[in-house]
């Protein structure tokens, strides 16, 4: 629940008309996959390999759209087909390195990926989505040094790209650097947003009661974020299981109640209208709690 625009990397989007697929030299309304790849004709693979080597204008460059493609739909044995081929066409084809590296690491073979990811850099160590696939594996090892660093890295070779700045905010939070983390997501997702990213990462680390603070925080910068409401709303079912399985009294609360010690980063505007689920009376006491502390 993630505000996930930016959270998960999408590999390709492939639009079923010709011009996706680069080197493409069939007539209109021809698929140069389904011409050689959805090939009905009983033959084994690696002959359709040589096959669409023969017909294709340019073979390595739809193999590796139709990696890309079988990857993203989670058929790992057709990806990793394809990517090889490519490779075995073009050694130093990063995009290659990298798709085999993360069937590796999909595949729970971790070494193989590491050895994956690190021939990527290798090849081309200042490509900012290499060091960024990069820091990704170390975040998936929660080596968090290595992949902060891997990420800056990639930052500061695309500044403007705010995927990597994305990637780099969630890093820095789950590795526990919530104050460097916040500009980050602000500079990303906005003000509220970056609350709620902090928050949920909190609530899946298992901290719920800084959770709540960051999730609340989101909902007085911006009343009609549904999905902290929502959020607000889980975690106060989690704090009740949690004081029923103690044998405590589970105390009655509103989940849009801000708890006493939550602190704003920013004295947040209220004149936006109340949030579905909460009265302009319980948003009056919201901003009553924020004043006091």
């Amino acid at each position: 629940m993630l505000i996930r625009a930016l959270v998960r990397c999408s590999f390709l989007t492939v639009v079923p008309v010709c011009a996706t697929f680069v080197g493409c030299a069939l007539p209109s309304g021809t698929n140069p996959i389904a011409a050689v790849f959805n090939d009905s004709s009983p033959r084994p693979i690696n002959s359709k390999f040589v096959l669409a080597k023969q017909k294709l204008k340019n073979p390595t460059n739809v193999h590796l759209n139709w990696a890309r493609l079988k990857e993203e739909r989670g058929q790992a044995e057709e990806a990793r087909q394809s990517y090889q081929f490519v490779l075995d066409e073009q050694p130093k084809s990063v995009h290659a390195v990298l798709g085999l590296a993360r069937l590796d690491q999909l595949a729970g073979r971790t070494d193989q990926a590491e050895q994956g990811f690190q021939k990527a850099l290798q090849l081309n160590p200042n490509e900012p989505h290499v060091l960024d696939a990069v820091g990704q594996f170390y975040v998936s090892q929660k080596r968090w040094n290595e992949a902060v660093e891997m990420l800056q890295r990639a930052m500061a070779a695309a500044p403007n790209d705010k995927t990597y700045r994305y990637h780099l905010a969630v890093a820095l939070a789950r590795s526990g650097d919530i104050a460097t983390a916040m500009p980050h997501f602000s500079k990303t997702v906005g003000d509220a947003q970056a609350h709620y990213n902090v928050g949920y990462i909190l609530y899946e680390q298992g901290q719920l009661m800084a959770a709540k603070q960051q999730i609340m925080q989101a909902v007085v910068k911006k009343p009609d974020l549904l999905e902290a409401q929502l959020m607000l709303d889980t975690i106060r079912h989690d704090q009740e299981e949690k004081q029923m399985l103690a044998g405590a009294p589970v105390a009655t609360e509103n989940p849009y109640y801000p708890p006493q010690t939550a602190t704003p980063a920013t004295q947040p505007p209220f004149d936006s209208p109340a949030p579905v689920g909460m009265t302009p009376q319980q948003l009056e006491q919201l901003k009553n709690q924020f004043e006091k502390n």
